[in-house]
């Protein structure tokens, strides 16, 4: 299990710096074809990062849970609770340390991250007048996505945050 956790993180971190040198040579190349393909590159490689730094800490938890100890941060960080608070206390122990803190960390961005750009892949699909998510009904007479039923009382040119 500690292989695929070390698979896991390594394939992260690789992701990670060609996802970095991706979006900068994209930035960098301003509006021509090839910005186009390395900024999908680079958010393409973005999202390997994110589910490969996600495997590592569920394979973390996974050996907090099951005893096994062939990682040494779960050895030195492992709990021996038992009753209602144990399995708290095994999920805790990916954060315990440094290391697992670290890691534990670095996943919370990724996680807002891919939650936040599925909101805005939903509020350019309402701007561009294509189907309404979570079964919002748009207004009469309203085209290309300005107002909708659930933010009828809104000013025409102002997104709502939340």
């Amino acid at each position: 299990m500690s292989t695929f956790g070390l698979i896991a993180l390594l394939l992260s971190f690789a992701a990670a710096v060609i996802s970095i040198a991706a979006l900068v040579a994209g930035r960098a190349l301003g509006s021509r074809p090839l910005a186009d393909t390395l900024s999908w590159a680079g958010r393409a490689a973005a999202l390997i990062s994110a589910l490969g730094l996600t495997a590592a800490c569920l394979v973390m938890v996974y050996c907090f849970f099951i005893g096994d100890v062939s990682i040494q941060y779960v050895l030195d960080n492992r709990s021996y609770g038992t009753g209602a608070l144990g399995a708290l206390f095994k999920l805790s122990g990916l954060w315990a340390g440094r290391s697992g803190s670290l890691m534990f960390w670095a996943w919370l961005p990724y996680g807002y991250r891919l939650t936040k750009q599925e909101s805005l892949a939903h509020r350019a699909l309402r701007r561009a007048g294509g189907p309404a998510p979570h079964g919002e009904d748009r207004i009469p007479g309203q085209h290309g996505g300005a107002r909708h039923a659930a933010g009828a009382g809104r000013l025409p040119g102002r997104a709502a945050v939340f």
